[in-house]
């Protein structure tokens, strides 16, 4: 499972590289998972990408402003939030995906409903 998990975010670091945009944000459960998973992070910002780190229910959350979206990137590692904050919503992150955007989710046997939708 572990080499799954590791392989998935090999994957998403490489697509994010390779897609031309360099702006990502992480959406956290809280803070203190920028520093348990700062290998990963420090992985992404070695090939360039500009990490912006939010508490997934954060109200100054935004995802798109006028018309454009403001990240290339979005990283959910916040599975226990059952409402994200701001103004980002399923059909948000739905748009962004439409869009080009790439989404890495984390989850866990207490993966809120609003994780779910995503990934339905």
């Amino acid at each position: 499972m572990k080499f799954l998990a590791v392989s998935l975010i090999l994957v998403f670091a490489s697509t994010a590289s390779a897609s031309g945009g360099n702006r990502v944000l992480a959406l956290l459960d809280n803070l203190s998972i920028k520093e348990s998973h700062s290998i990963f992070f420090k992985n992404l910002q070695d090939m360039g990408l500009e990490v912006t780190f939010k508490v997934a229910d954060d109200p100054s959350i935004i995802l798109k402003k006028y018309g454009s979206f403001l990240y290339d990137h979005l990283v959910l590692f916040s599975p226990t939030v059952e409402e994200f904050g701001g103004s980002l919503t399923v059909e948000g992150v739905t748009e962004f995906v439409d869009n080009g955007g790439n989404v890495l989710v984390a989850g866990s046997s207490n993966t809120g409903d609003i994780l779910r939708e995503i990934a339905r």
